[in-house]
């Protein structure tokens, strides 16, 4: 997510600074993938060495997720989503160069990284969500033993004092924790 929210940033750049039409070519950029970084052309070169570097990475992610998420099947039928947004989103991109920036390519172009940005959300959402859950009830789970062993303790006080287990709920009283049933 970082890393696309990272080569948004750059692509905003390019536009900020002009630079979109500076190379006419694509995917070469002049005649070469690693053109001069002069002053004229930084901000288009960069962002196409960033939108490769990140697609390196939503590929890797991709096949990870691949590998061990099998059994979280939101996690792995979402997957997919952003691994094959992303070429089609790149292919877009260079065909902002090659038609000149018309205006079909620059909506989709933003679209489909709307679109690869809300299936990141989801695939992330997907893993934190159920992830929280258990959290939360291994805490009350916890918390629900720690008022249980408090109550026997209180038992085990009036025992010694008493030489008897308390019968009525009134002779002690245990206390639990908040939101814990």
């Amino acid at each position: 997510a970082t890393a696309t929210y990272a080569l948004l940033l750059f692509g905003s750049n390019v536009t900020a600074t002009d630079q979109a039409l500076v190379d006419p070519d694509w995917p070469l950029m002049g005649g070469t993938f690693f053109p001069p970084l002069i002053a004229a052309t930084t901000a288009q070169v960069l962002h196409r060495w960033v939108a490769v570097v990140v697609g390196l990475i939503v590929a890797a992610v991709w096949i990870a997720a691949w590998r061990t998420q099998r059994r979280h099947r939101a996690v792995f039928w979402r997957g997919p989503c952003p691994a094959g947004l992303y070429p089609i989103r790149a292919v877009v991109g260079g065909l902002q160069v090659l038609t000149q920036l018309s205006a079909w390519t620059q909506t989709l172009h933003v679209a489909l990284g709307a679109l690869m940005g809300v299936a990141i959300v989801g695939i992330l959402a997907a893993i934190a969500i159920p992830q929280f859950a258990a959290y939360r009830e291994k805490a009350y789970n916890a918390a629900a033993a720690s008022d249980l062993k408090a109550c026997v303790d209180q038992a085990e006080a009036y025992y010694a004092d008493h030489s008897a287990y308390p019968t009525d709920p009134g002779d002690f009283q245990c206390q639990t924790s908040k939101n814990v049933a």
